[in-house]
């Protein structure tokens, strides 16, 4: 038996935790989305069984497919920079609408953060990081013809940042993400297509 001083394993907080579990969700109605067809992903995120939900954790999970043939897709930032909208809504009643989704995100969570979260960040999206760079330590994603990427995005919102756990039984929410203009999600002075595939959150 090891001594108290050299236990290092963190205490029950709590005795109403009965178990943690990890659960995905998937649109509903399409399972590809690009700019030019589907461009709402639509996820219902609800639960019968009485759990909650630690919104600090949720992720949206997707790859990036690169249509084209001949042309290299890069973008011009983080995942964010795919979608122009995002809403939610908690029974069917709207708590939160933000237009122009990817510049919102683009300030608050890479202008205004220190480079070092910017870099974590960066890792945990699966964006490339160039540490040479103290001003902007994370390069553009650069997808080749016919390949893909697999990118994570955590959403920027007040209810999923404000540290209170949800019960999905009777506050069952819908997320949508609405796809922006292929202009705006590149490079700037770049052209290219792409598709949304495997999309969960």
């Amino acid at each position: 038996q090891l001594l108290e001083s050299l236990r290092f394993d963190l205490p029950k907080q709590a005795s109403f935790v009965q178990s943690r579990s990890l659960k995905s969700w998937y649109p509903s109605g399409a399972s590809q989305f690009s700019p030019s067809a589907v461009k709402v992903a639509r996820f219902h995120l609800g639960s019968g069984d009485g759990s909650w939900i630690d919104p600090a954790t949720l992720r949206v999970r997707f790859k990036v497919v690169n249509t084209s043939s001949t042309q290299v897709l890069k973008l011009c930032s983080g995942p964010h920079c795919l979608f122009e909208r995002l809403r939610i809504l908690a029974s069917g009643t709207q708590i939160e609408d933000i237009s122009m989704y990817n510049r919102m995100h683009e300030l608050f969570r890479k202008v205004l953060m220190p480079p070092d979260w910017v870099v974590n960040e960066a890792v945990e999206s699966g964006m490339q990081v160039s540490p040479a760079s103290l001003y902007d330590p994370v390069t553009p994603m650069e997808i080749p013809p016919g390949g893909y990427a697999t990118l994570n995005l955590t959403p920027l919102c007040a209810l999923l940042s404000a540290g209170r756990h949800l019960p999905l039984q009777f506050c069952p929410l819908t997320i949508e993400l609405t796809l922006g203009d292929v202009a705006a999600a590149l490079a700037p002075g770049t052209t290219g297509s792409y598709e949304i595939e495997a999309m969960n959150i």
